[in-house]
């Protein structure tokens, strides 16, 4: 089983990459380019790669701002917004901002606040996701990310 910090339960390490062991051997993680730090879903870089950057820099602020952005493409989104009534509730948006901040290696404060793994998963149990729903949300997710990082980078850091 991969480490974690003491502070995380075991279900974290199944979840986070645990280092720079990890991406040699898996070959999927790449740093972003210092020069710009711009996260394109489109270039092959890794999301996990863009998210270890901004939660080591910025922590949970830089995940919360991923996941409005996300959540605010969910809401103009036809196949996914009736999932949550046409809109997503700033609870929602909290709860899911903590649990990826305990993932990417923030503090445990979904697992203390929230129950953990089991809860996240539970809450999504029948709920009979199509594969379609799947891969629109992860597209939405990895372009809030795209949206998120130029949000935050000034415009001349991005040249």
């Amino acid at each position: 089983m991969p480490m974690t910090r003491p502070d995380h339960p075991p279900h974290v390490a199944r979840f986070r990459p645990p280092g720079a062991e990890w991406r040699r051997h898996r070959g999927m993680l790449r740093e972003p380019e210092a020069s710009s730090l711009r996260f394109a879903a489109t270039s092959g870089r890794s999301l996990c790669a863009w998210f270890n950057l901004r939660v080591s820099t910025s922590g949970s602020a830089a995940v919360g701002r991923w996941l409005d952005c996300f959540y605010d493409a969910v809401e103009r989104e036809d196949l996914l917004a009736p999932m949550f009534g046409g809109k997503v509730t700033r609870e929602h948006r909290d709860g899911v901002s903590a649990w990826w901040s305990e993932v990417l290696g923030g503090r445990a404060t979904y697992t203390a606040e929230h129950g953990g793994y089991p809860r996240m998963v539970s809450k999504h149990l029948g709920l009979n996701i199509s594969a379609e729903q799947r891969l629109r949300f992860v597209t939405l997710l990895s372009r809030a990310a795209d949206e998120a990082n130029s949000r935050a980078i000034p415009k001349r850091a991005q040249r």
